[in-house]
């Protein structure tokens, strides 16, 4: 199954009328590439391989492969994660439900999320480890997104002890686990989402209703 991020972001380069045919080609090959085997994993010989452009081309084009992953990096970060967010709080996060309702909704929609797209995650992850200019870029684009979600959260929480903050850290906590899980310590075909996603509710619960 290709992943959506992927998807989208070849519909991206399509769109994009200031690009050329080749640097299409070259684009596509390398964001399936580097998905499938890592950044350091694909070499320009396979992304000219599978693009049909040779070499020189390529170069032309991206005169390094850090800047043909940031080629793919940069519509991502500004364009496709701000569409999902804003997607996510407005029409997939539950309105008007309990707590408990709110989190088994939320676990498993990002929890299915970064599993479907984990491959491409997983190269964007790389990146933040270091590359501080695109972690900042990230939070520029994305931190409005998350105040809204945290507004939200907060309206939920009216009548517990727990704080939206510690709420919000403890969901990234366990998306990063798992993420950790799925993409360094279980085979794919052994990753059970919804048993994990209804493990991560039941911890999430108990931890609100204990903090009363």
């Amino acid at each position: 199954m290709t992943e959506q991020v992927i998807q989208d972001l070849n519909v991206l380069f399509e769109q994009d009328i200031s690009m050329t045919k080749g640097q299409r080609k070259v684009l596509q090959a390398a964001v399936a590439l580097f998905a499938a085997q890592g950044f350091d994993g694909t070499s320009t010989t396979q992304i000219a391989t599978r693009s049909q452009m040779s070499q020189g081309t390529i170069f032309k084009y991206y005169p390094t492969k850090k800047e043909l992953l940031r080629a793919i990096i940069d519509p991502a970060i500004d364009h496709l994660f701000p569409t999902y967010g804003v997607n996510f709080v407005d029409h997939q996060v539950p309105k008007n439900v309990k707590i408990e309702e709110f989190v088994r909704v939320v676990v498993a929609n990002r929890l299915t999320f970064v599993y479907t797209n984990r491959h491409i995650l997983q190269i964007l992850a790389n990146e933040f480890l270091i590359n501080d200019a695109l972690v900042a870029e990230t939070k520029q684009r994305l931190g409005p997104i998350i105040q809204r979600l945290l507004d939200q959260v907060t309206l939920l929480l009216v009548d517990e002890q727990m704080q939206p903050a510690e709420f919000m850290r403890l969901l990234v906590g366990q998306m990063m686990y798992e993420f950790i899980r799925m993409t360094r310590l279980t085979p794919a075909a052994e990753y059970d989402i919804t048993a994990t996603a209804n493990s991560i509710t039941t911890v999430m619960i108990a931890a609100i209703k204990r903090s009363k």
